[in-house]
């Protein structure tokens, strides 16, 4: 699904299978015009409308482009062989990073491979998605997790697969999480796993 400054692009289709993407925008190259794009990935197909998507603000005048996707697409394949696999994540990047967004921000990076890849990358923190989520869903239906390892005798939560200790102790990690909602955390020791 992809929203175009909050509100739902819903692309159709012509009876070949090819896009038809309307989407009014306005022609004036007024600096200071923005777009903010969030993309919540369903299919490989919404790529390709993106780029439609993208190309059609820039060529009304909207100068800046933000895209929000929480999910990075093809973030799993951040790794390759060079005779054998198809370096997805890779070339997935190489496209956005070719629309030129002014940022592109993500919940989950998943790696530091997709970290690297990206141009203006921002990861944010999942609080706000959290809230959202509470508010839409209701409390009781969100779970937080949080992957806790101990260093030095205090059990730390870490980030990025285990690899980047947030420096926040877990217990005040799920006191944080559960007075955003009124269940439990699920919590994940890489000592063990």
């Amino acid at each position: 699904m992809i929203l175009l400054d909050g509100k739902e692009v819903v692309p159709g289709y012509f009876s070949d299978g090819t896009f038809s993407i309307k989407e009014y925008v306005k022609r004036d190259f007024t600096p200071g015009r923005s777009a903010v794009l969030i993309w919540r990935f369903e299919n490989n197909a919404e790529t390709l409308a993106l780029y439609y998507l993208t190309k059609h603000l820039r060529d009304h005048g909207v100068g800046e482009v933000h895209l929000r996707m929480p999910y990075v697409p093809n973030a799993r394949k951040d790794r390759a062989r060079p005779d054998e696999d198809v370096f997805t994540l890779k070339y997935f990047a190489e496209l956005i990073n070719s629309l030129q967004f002014n940022s592109v921000t993500v919940l989950d990076p998943h790696s530091t491979v997709s970290e690297a890849l990206f141009d203006r990358l921002v990861v944010e923190t999942p609080k706000a998605l959290i809230e959202e989520a509470a508010k839409r869903y209701g409390s009781q239906c969100v779970v937080t997790s949080a992957d806790v390892k101990r260093v030095d005798g205090v059990f730390r939560v870490f980030a990025k697969g285990g690899r980047e200790n947030t420096g926040l102790e877990a217990i005040e990690w799920i006191r944080r999480g559960v007075s955003l909602i009124s269940c439990a955390d699920d919590i994940s020791s890489i000592n063990i796993e």
